[in-house]
């Protein structure tokens, strides 16, 4: 691997459970993790989730940060510490275009950016821009925008980068919207974090998306794909070696992060197996 590229995991597999998910990422040979401003349960849907993420935003504002493993950046970076990691991100979501919640949420995420600044973090990944029926408008994209301008304007006043990571489900899915996005958006106030398997997903090729957007990728999600379904690395259908080799020819410098929503293995497994493959065929 190029040196100045790190390897994290995301804590998502493990749930809440950051102990173990953090002695796991290690144990893995990852370099950092990536979780959740606001950690899903097991039986949460996306819609579900981001539902409850509005009400926490709105009701609870100063502590949704907490979890029941640590309640300051410096109780998490303390934990990451133990295990010789580093906390590469934070990912945050809302709908960003109700403006009955779009205070809340602007103020949710700016939070966690203060969060992830005082635990040494340089990354605040931005997902979501959504409603129920997944019909939108000139207005809902205007606010949209809007939103997350305000964020990345105030994150660049923090000290870190704001990165917006396309997502099946959400406004930004297909490769069209991609393109919608990094025209409608400042590149000094929000950088593009490309899911390789979200972007497969909404019929964008991933090659080509990396290949377009060089200035504007800061941060890069791995996963694979199978069936609609995501997977392990190499175990699916997507042209990691196409990524890599793309990732490499636009001198990309930054972070890595491996995801996995869910897994019939244990988690500590699907991470070795994705580790594995990067070793053995993406070297390089």
């Amino acid at each position: 691997m190029n040196k100045t590229i790190s390897l994290a995991y995301h804590t998502i597999t493990w749930r809440s459970d950051i102990i173990t998910a953090l002695r796991d990422i290690s144990h893995a040979g990852f370099q950092g993790f990536e979780t959740f401003s606001f950690p899903p349960k097991p039986d949460d849907t996306w819609y579900g989730y981001v539902d409850r993420l509005a009400r926490a935003y709105s009701e609870q504002p100063e502590t949704y940060l907490e979890t029941e493993n640590y309640r300051t950046p410096m109780d998490l970076a303390g934990l990451a510490a133990k295990q010789n990691l580093r906390l590469s991100s934070m990912y945050c979501s809302g709908r960003f275009i109700d403006p009955n919640l779009a205070e809340h949420e602007i103020r949710a995420c700016l939070s966690a950016a203060r969060f992830v600044k005082d635990a040494g973090c340089g990354h605040l990944i931005l997902g979501g821009g959504l409603n129920t029926d997944g019909i939108y408008t000139k207005i809902d994209y205007d606010r949209f925008f809007h939103s997350l301008h305000e964020i990345g304007r105030q994150c660049r006043e923090i000290g870190i980068m704001a990165c917006y990571h396309p997502h099946s489900g959400t406004m930004v899915e297909t490769g069209e919207q991609v393109d919608l996005f990094c025209r409608e958006t400042d590149p000094d106030l929000i950088a593009l974090t490309p899911d390789v398997a979200h972007l497969t997903r909404g019929g964008a090729d991933p090659v080509a998306t990396i290949y377009k957007y060089p200035d504007r990728i800061r941060y890069i999600h791995l996963k694979d794909i199978r069936n609609d379904e995501f997977v392990e690395l190499g175990e699916g259908t997507i042209d990691l070696r196409g990524v890599m080799k793309a990732i490499g020819e636009i001198d990309y410098s930054g972070w890595l992060v491996v995801e996995l929503d869910a897994t019939t293995r244990t988690p500590l497994e699907s991470a070795q197996i994705s580790r594995r493959f990067l070793e053995d065929h993406l070297s390089g």
